[in-house]
């Protein structure tokens, strides 16, 4: 299993098992929940007025808190598996209450506040158990295939509720939904957790969605100007979004006959989500990258404008409000949430963890609480038309994409400052370079400045965009500079860069002789590592004949000729040389060096 999976990721030995059980956990549980949304939804619109959603909006608002807190404390106290298992199985119970009582109103409207709980607690439960599975680095590498088993379950959720529901009462879907839950607390059963500390001295901020980062009371917004653009971007989506499922689900009970909702949700999810995959495996970067951060950002709010406009034009037809749910559905958790987490990338860290937890928890509840509040304030007036709502999604859209687009220069000018400080450091879910991000990246590989140009070598680096890498960097002044060129340009397949680097072996500096070795060793130039056999510097000629050792077909590394003039040298220079060719084996470790370690 491991080596079929690593053809497809960067899977290294051990982490197989791992990643499958997450991968299958994510896929089962966002499945569980995906069926049990459109249970809700179907019984919801057969049985209430579409009104009376923006009761159950305040109510999920207010009450997540409470809930996301006792999820903590549950954590706390049991551990981060067992919160999990015990979250789940609770689940389960309650959605098998729920389908054996008579779906009165009031039933129905505990189904769809209970529904939205779940979901504000399931997801960052498991998000802060994978942080304890994995270090930062492997969530850097494998946070990514792992979440793709949610967007995979909403598909298979809401694709197994249209199949059931051809036999099946939509009631039906509750049972069957409970039974996910429960297979998912039992492959949780498997896993092999370390044992569980208190949550709050092991969070990595690195290492854990938004949404599950710990939420700091204090947040000092006088000195980063750029985070409340960011409040104002995320606060506007929010609502925009809010009115859009709003109008959705008026506008289905208004048309699909009560019978039929069922299966029209079901269909309906499987094929918004299916859209969202395609998105985010497909579309999503090369959007990024096309059009930068602030042109990314306005993709989704342009869209919703041009649904909330032919909305209006049709006065709520059917549709076009289809369309600009689609839009949602389709972009808000692929395209949208890259963007806008990339708004996060220049912010100090501190500034950076504090912003988004306040903002992904706080003020995105306070404003659906809000929205929904005017909203059922104008439905109780009796003037909320399906024309005044796609009016709202108009206006919030339009508002939403014009601070998108006063995003970019702000963002550009705080970018060149963290990269300056040398204090811009990637998250784990921040995947993409945009074309704005990377031309400041190349501006600052052309800065004097080491600071700034190591910490674009560093980003193109992390995020496997060293073809942007120019081979001229090799003619920097600072060693440091040549040092981590040297290291990533001699780790990459580029081949470009090697007529630059045979120059600096003439280079004053030992140490950048020794980094060049090493680094053309990697790529085999054997001309050049036979060249640096006859420097001045012994550190500089171990280093060359050791790799020109490996590349012989001697069995044993200590009798091939270079290396035998070293073992035999003596005074000081061959003392030198011979520590330094323990170096160069611990650098590339060889099983026909046994033999030569010990002569030495």
């Amino acid at each position: 299993m491991h080596r079929w999976l690593s053809r497809f990721f960067d899977l290294r030995e051990g982490e197989a098992r791992p990643v499958v059980q997450s991968f299958f956990v994510l896929f089962l549980l966002i499945g569980a929940h995906t069926m049990l949304e459109t249970a809700r939804d179907a019984l919801f619109l057969t049985r209430l007025p579409p009104s009376q959603l923006n009761l159950v909006y305040i109510a999920l608002a207010g009450l997540s808190f409470v809930v996301s807190a006792a999820s903590t404390r549950l954590a706390l106290a049991f551990g981060r598996r067992n919160a999990l298992i015990g979250t789940l199985c609770l689940a389960a119970f309650v959605t098998t209450l729920l389908h054996a009582m008579t779906p009165t109103p009031r039933v129905v409207m505990s189904l769809y506040v209970f529904s939205g709980l779940v979901g504000a607690v399931l997801s960052p439960q498991f998000w802060l158990l994978t942080a304890r599975l994995y270090t930062s680095a492997q969530g850097r590498r494998l946070f990514g295939p792992i979440a793709s088993g949610g967007v995979l379950g909403g598909v298979a959720g809401a694709g197994a509720a249209a199949l059931l529901l051809t036999r099946l009462s939509v009631n039906s879907l509750l049972i069957v939904a409970s039974l996910a839950f429960v297979a998912t607390a039992l492959v949780l059963t498997t896993f092999r957790v370390p044992s569980d500390e208190p949550v709050e001295t092991q969070l990595d901020a690195d290492a854990i969605t938004p949404s599950s980062a710990p939420v700091k009371p204090s947040l000092s917004l006088s000195e980063q100007p750029f985070v409340w653009r960011v409040a104002l971007l995320v606060g506007l989506s929010t609502a925009a979004v809010l009115t859009v499922d709003y109008l959705f689900k008026s506008t289905a009970a208004r048309v699909i006959p009560p019978a039929e909702l069922g299966e029209f949700f079901a269909r309906y999810y499987a094929a918004m989500n299916g859209l969202s995959l395609v998105v985010q495996l497909l579309v999503a970067g090369r959007i990024v990258r096309r059009l930068g951060v602030a042109g990314a950002t306005a993709v989704m709010p342009m869209l919703l404008f041009g649904g909330g406009v032919a909305s209006l034009v049709a006065a709520g037809a059917m549709f076009p409000v289809l369309a600009t749910r689609m839009v949602d559905g389709g972009l808000r958790h692929s395209l949208n949430r890259v963007a806008t987490e990339l708004l996060y990338l220049p912010m100090p860290t501190a500034v950076r963890e504090r912003a988004k937890g306040f903002i992904d928890t706080v003020l995105t509840r306070a404003v659906q609480a809000t929205t929904a509040g005017l909203l059922f304030a104008l439905g109780t007036s009796g003037v909320l038309s399906p024309r005044v709502l796609a009016g709202i999604v108009v206006l919030l859209s339009a508002a939403w994409a014009i601070v998108a687009f006063g995003m970019r220069a702000r963002y550009l000018g705080l970018f060149r400052r963290a990269l300056a400080k040398g204090t811009l450091h990637l998250g784990s879910d921040t995947t993409e370079i945009d074309v704005n991000a990377a031309e400041a990246l190349v501006e600052a590989m052309a800065s004097p400045e080491p600071v700034r140009v190591i910490a674009a070598l560093d980003i193109l680096d992390q995020r496997n965009r060293t073809k942007l890498i120019p081979a001229l960097i090799l003619y920097h002044d600072a060693d440091v500079v040549l040092f981590r060129a040297l290291e990533i340009f001699g780790a990459s397949t580029r081949d470009d860069w090697i007529p630059l680097a045979e120059r600096l072996l003439a280079h004053p500096r030992e140490a950048v002789r020794v980094a060049t070795v090493r680094a053309l060793a990697k790529h085999g130039v054997a001309s050049a590592l036979t060249r640096a056999t006859e420097d001045s510097s012994s550190t500089v000629q171990a280093y060359a004949a050791y790799h020109l050792a490996l590349r012989s077909s001697e069995a044993d590394l200590a009798d091939h000729s270079l290396l035998a003039v070293m073992l035999k040298a003596p005074g000081d220079f061959g003392d030198a040389a011979r520590r330094v060719l323990l170096t160069a084996i611990a650098d590339v470790p060889d099983p026909r060096a046994a033999s030569l370690v010990l002569a030495i």
